[in-house]
């Protein structure tokens, strides 16, 4: 089976509800087969053919924020049905902008695993690793102008570096020590602060 890919809008539509829902189908012919979506909602619960299969709350009475962290999980056999088969996924955040979906992927499990593990390195772990690095030169120009208050451009590109840091942190940081709301408001302030 090739793969079936399915474009939801970035942003769904606004509902006074305090969720959203998604459905979709595809035909199943060949096993084992796996589910992908490079983005979702830090709440949500995923049904194939009205059975629950997954679920992501990290805490359940606590919002967290969005990571870019892929999802992937197999389909379980037994309810696969030949033919057609209906996904339904139920997306939830207390934060406007949060509720999202990016495209989902379904095909043989060998090939979702391998596209997973590559949006994972690119999308997750990559900016996790830059982001610590930049960190880490940041902190050294702070040092350096630390040492030297003449030389105010170690002080600019620390400031700057520190900022876009902070920035970057929505991408990995799942739970914040600090309110989501709070911590989605200071990564918002933080790209204001760069160009200030």
């Amino acid at each position: 089976m090739p793969f079936t890919n399915f474009f939801v809008s970035s942003q769904l539509e606004k509902n006074p509800l305090p969720a959203q829902w998604v459905r979709f189908r595809f035909d199943a012919d060949v096993g084992p087969l796996a589910f992908n979506s490079v983005y979702m909602s830090e709440r949500h619960i995923v049904y194939l053919n009205g059975q629950e299969i997954a679920r992501r709350y990290y805490r359940s009475a606590r919002m967290t924020n969005p990571t870019n962290e892929p999802r992937m999980f197999s389909l379980p056999r037994h309810l696969l049905r030949d033919g057609s088969n209906e996904v339904t996924i139920r997306l939830e955040s207390s934060l406007d902008w949060a509720t999202v979906l990016s495209y989902v992927r379904i095909g043989p499990e060998d090939a979702v695993r391998s596209l997973n593990q590559n949006s994972h390195r690119l999308q997750y772990q990559g900016p996790r690793t830059i982001n610590g690095l930049l960190l880490v030169l940041s902190i050294a120009c702070l040092l350096f102008w630390l040492v030297r208050p003449e030389a105010q451009e170690y002080g600019w590109l620390a400031a700057s570096g520190i900022s876009w840091w902070v920035r970057n942190l929505h991408y990995y940081v799942a739970e914040p020590a600090i309110p989501p709301v709070i911590f989605g408001d200071l990564i918002a302030y933080s790209l204001f602060a760069m160009f200030a």
